[in-house]
This record gives C-alpha cells, sequence and structure tokens, in this order.
C-alpha cells in the first residue's frame, strides 16, 4: 500500500542520513518519529527525503568549509526539446566554518559543470531572503508556497 511503501522510503532516507555521519541523536529520534507518522498523503519520496534534510553541499561550491543548511536547497531543471534546451539550476543556503551564510548558485546545460556565483557572507535571515529571492527569479513561486 502507498503508506507502506511511504514508510519505507522514509526508513531508508533516516538510515542514510544517520550512516552519513552528520547527524545529531535529537535529528535522528525526530528522524524515526517520521517514520511512524508518514501517511498516505505523505507518500511520496520527495516529503520523505525534504523530512530526513539529506543533503550535500555541491562540490563546485567554493566556500571553505560549508556545510548545507538542512531545507534550503533546490535543483531546477528546464527542458525544451523543441529548441534544444535542457538547463539546470542550483540554488543552496550553506553555513562556513565561521557561522557565516552564503548563498551559492550554479546553472548551465545539463552534462556541463555550468557557471557559479556566491552571495555572502550573510547573516542566516539575509541568507534566506535571498535564497528566496533567487527561487523566485527563476520560478515565478514563492519558496514558502511550493
Amino acid at each position: 500500500s502507498r503508506k507502506v511503501r511511504a514508510r519505507e522510503v522514509h526508513a531508508r532516507v533516516c538510515d542514510a542520513t544517520r550512516s552519513a555521519g552528520n547527524v545529531s541523536d535529537v535529528r535522528a529520534r525526530a528522524c524515526d518519529a517520521g517514520v511512524r507518522r508518514v501517511g498516505a498523503a505523505r507518500a511520496s519520496a520527495d516529503v520523505a527525503a525534504k523530512a530526513a534534510g539529506t543533503g550535500t553541499v555541491d562540490p563546485s561550491c567554493p566556500v571553505a568549509g560549508a556545510t548545507l543548511v538542512s531545507g534550503w536547497e533546490c535543483t531546477l531543471n528546464q527542458t525544451d526539446i523543441k529548441n534544444n534546451a535542457n538547463k539546470y539550476y542550483i540554488i543552496q543556503l550553506v553555513c562556513d566554518r565561521s557561522g557565516a551564510y552564503h548563498v551559492f548558485t550554479r546553472w548551465g546545460r545539463v552534462g556541463e559543470p555550468g557557471a557559479t556565483q556566491v552571495a555572502g557572507p550573510l547573516d542566516m535571515a539575509n541568507g534566506e531572503v535571498t535564497f528566496m529571492k533567487k527561487f523566485k527569479d527563476k520560478t515565478s513561486n514563492d519558496w514558502m508556497q511550493r
């Protein structure tokens, strides 16, 4: 059933998060609690992955010692076969070793390394605002309404 599948996906994501070694015991317990709460209405891998917060900083990010801020990342893809367009856009909010925040973006044709840009250093609030503006510019959607 969908409910069982959602629990299985969520459990696999939680296990992968725990085995990555960068997750606290509190987060692991919250992840385990999420396995019990996932219902048929939330039966998708996206929801399970978002709940577990399993992201990694893009390898092209030049910010030294950057860690990804959980829940503040997205990968956009635009494909138009008729016009031979197959583009991607990555947006991530990352925190450096000093505690400053940066909005990292990378874009280009799928299969190519593309170009990068870093906005920052910023405080957390300005980092979130910058991230949300970039997302709105690219999708015409509000980040909080996705």
